[in-house]
């Protein structure tokens, strides 16, 4: 999964431009999956993506928990938070 994670940061500037709504299901797709074992730098990534576009913060709120929810099941333990009241514990 950690090759997904580069491939969607890589090609960020090429998925931006889609139509929000494929953009958000992309996000929706990849986040919950390839976010795992990298969950702080993932929240890290977002917390500086959602103060220069804050557009997709539902969609990211939403796959934020969904990797929550994959984490807990995969035996993760996770402490920091977005500020979005997506607490990560």
């Amino acid at each position: 999964m950690s090759s997904l994670w580069q491939w969607y940061v890589s090609n960020l500037s090429r998925l931006e431009p889609l139509h929000p709504l494929l953009y958000e299901r992309i996000i929706a797709a990849i986040v919950p999956m390839a976010g795992l074992g990298r969950e702080n730098h993932v929240i890290e990534f977002f917390k500086d993506y959602l103060r220069q576009n804050p557009m997709p913060r539902d969609v990211i709120k939403l796959s934020l928990e969904k990797l929550k929810i994959n984490s807990r099941m995969k035996g993760a333990t996770l402490t920091p938070t977005l500020g979005l009241n997506c607490r990560l514990v």
